[in-house]
């Protein structure tokens, strides 16, 4: 979607997400986005984003679709409690939205 001051309405500030390296046209991604190289990931980061998945993967096995987000959120949060995560819910993230502070 365009928006009329030629950038996009909200984003993540620089440095709060790690940010991407790929190609940018007019301010939007393009699809070499998904093509850029990258530094693989270390291996204790990747054992960490497959226990995540896993936990999920888990809660969403058992529960099944269809129910409110924050059944998912506290089913999520105890399993990954059980595997001996430390665990912070709805931790705000400074997005900007035209250029402001949200």
């Amino acid at each position: 979607m365009n928006h009329p001051s030629g950038s996009p309405p909200c984003q993540v500030p620089s440095g709060t997400l790690r940010e991407r390296d790929g190609n940018r046209q007019d301010g939007k991604w393009t699809h070499q986005d998904s093509k850029t190289q990258r530094k693989p990931i270390s291996k204790e980061l990747d054992q960490v984003a497959t226990q995540v998945v896993d936990a999920a993967f888990q809660v969403h096995s058992t529960l099944g679709p269809g129910l409110l987000e924050s059944v998912y959120e506290v089913c999520l949060e105890h399993e990954l409690i059980k595997r001996g995560f430390s665990v912070e819910k709805q931790v705000p993230l400074p997005v900007l939205c035209n250029h402001s502070s949200a």
